[in-house]
């Protein structure tokens, strides 16, 4: 079968989409901080500068205070959480706020909310096995790192938080955090809370809506010349509040048009490559010789995933295409009738899923514009 072009979705009008992103999803902001317990080594700079005959100030050699496996642990519990909800998000571009933000369809709120607790869960009690057994890591270190163990760069935990802690009333009414320096955060229970070494925090807010709820009296009438909201172009050096508005609302609009188009390429690209992925799976697989070619479990698995989130998706965000809703609903159909043993064990089962899984995706990218100018509404 000849290769297919990806769908590309480029150049398709979507001003006209049929409901605004606030009504369908959220965004997630996830806050992880994470300690590297590095600390750069100015003495062994200048040794190896020294040992090679170069400039200590082009070598920048930092050591490890702690194990490194303990912090690429954390650091690899984080990966795994955004992998586990890749397939229920989307990144969005916030102008409200920096940070990464992901937005995530109503439907499911509680796919990555559960993932997101049971990240948070493995993060804690990581943090609480690493302070309970800090003195055994520095004695670890002090064994690794031999002859350059400097005892003066470790926390102390008697003063330190490994952990966030809610600030106490005498710390708040004394502004402890403020002559400290602490970094504070209001928690969900309202209250203060101090930002450990260690930190992860999850956010949900609406997607921002400037061109409904933004209103003309946020600019003062009265406000100086010097105050003035310039914008930089040769046509438009003073704009009105009015020209200015119109402005914020267009860039907003703009940017909802690009993540809905960004967000279609996504999924029908993630559907094509499933497709492709199960299909070449079959034709590849040798029952003789598992090993060059093998089938493995996780194939079907991730294409029912992927069918069951573009339904969401289509039903929700795009303009609810029968032409995709029918491919997602043969596809499903061909899925439902098979298992991996079944595709393992039975040569025509094999060949009979790849041709209809073929043609799911022939259905899919022939005509891709003209069959799915409904799906971007």
């Amino acid at each position: 079968m000849p290769k297919k072009k990806k769908i590309d979705s480029s150049g398709v009008k979507i001003e006209d989409a049929h409901v605004q992103l606030c009504d369908l999803g959220g965004l997630l902001k996830v806050t992880t901080v994470i300690p590297s317990f590095q600390k750069r080594d100015k003495e062994l700079s200048d040794y190896i500068a020294k040992n090679y005959q170069g400039k200590a100030d082009w070598f920048k050699v930092a050591k490890s205070l702690i194990d490194p496996k303990l912090i690429q642990n954390f650091r690899n519990r984080t990966r795994t959480f955004y992998h586990d909800i890749e397939k229920y998000s989307f990144p969005y571009d916030n102008p409200s706020e920096k940070g990464r933000h992901l937005f995530v369809l109503n439907q499911h709120f509680g796919r990555v909310n559960l993932e997101y607790q049971s990240y948070k869960k493995d993060f804690d009690d990581m943090v609480a096995s690493f302070s309970e057994n800090f003195d055994n890591h520095i004695a670890d270190a002090q064994i690794g790192l031999g002859g350059i163990f400097d005892p003066k760069l470790y926390p102390d935990p008697s003063i330190e938080d490994f952990a966030d802690r809610r600030l106490t009333k005498k710390e708040i009414d004394l502004a402890v955090a403020h002559h400290k320096g602490w970094k504070v955060y209001v928690g969900k229970d309202g209250k203060y809370w101090k930002q450990g070494l260690f930190h992860a925090r999850d956010n949900w807010s609406a997607v921002p809506t400037l061109e409904t709820e933004l209103d003309d009296s946020v600019f003062d009438e009265n406000f100086q010349d010097k105050d003035s909201y310039r914008v930089q172009t040769s046509q438009w050096k003073s704009p009105s509040q009015s020209q200015l508005y119109a402005k914020i609302a267009e860039t907003q609009r703009r940017k909802d048009s690009e993540f809905r188009k960004n967000t279609v390429s996504s999924i029908l690209d993630k559907f094509t490559d499933g497709l492709d992925e199960v299909v070449k799976a079959c034709q590849n697989y040798n029952p003789k010789d598992k090993k060059s070619a093998p089938f493995r479990n996780t194939k079907l698995a991730k294409l029912k995933t992927i069918v069951e989130v573009a339904e969401d998706y289509n039903k929700n965000l795009f303009g609810d295409s029968p032409s995709f809703d029918k491919a997602l609903e043969k596809a499903k159909q061909i899925l439902n009738g098979v298992t991996v043993e079944n595709l393992r064990d039975d040569d025509s089962v094999r060949k009979d899923t790849a041709e209809k899984l073929s043609d799911v995706k022939d259905e899919i990218t022939d005509n891709e514009i003209e069959n799915f100018q409904d799906l971007i509404g």
